[in-house]
């Protein structure tokens, strides 16, 4: 899959990519196949179970949703 592709279909899912540092974009534009789906099932199980969530940076290890 094409890196625009990745991008476009997360946008599509509601993940803010556009305000993501272009090297967070990069990261994610280079997921696998299997990658880019578990990470769309997380964001439409967020989108539709959860209230609200708000990502923080943990330590420059990552995000915590909460």
């Amino acid at each position: 899959m094409a890196a625009a592709d990745t991008i476009e279909r997360l946008r599509n899912a509601g993940v803010p990519v556009d305000r993501l540092s272009e090297e967070q974009r990069k990261v994610l534009s280079e997921l696998s196949k299997e990658e880019l789906e578990t990470l769309l099932k997380f964001q439409e199980r967020l989108g539709s179970d959860v209230q609200g969530y708000r990502a923080a940076p943990s330590d420059d290890f990552g995000v915590i949703i909460y």
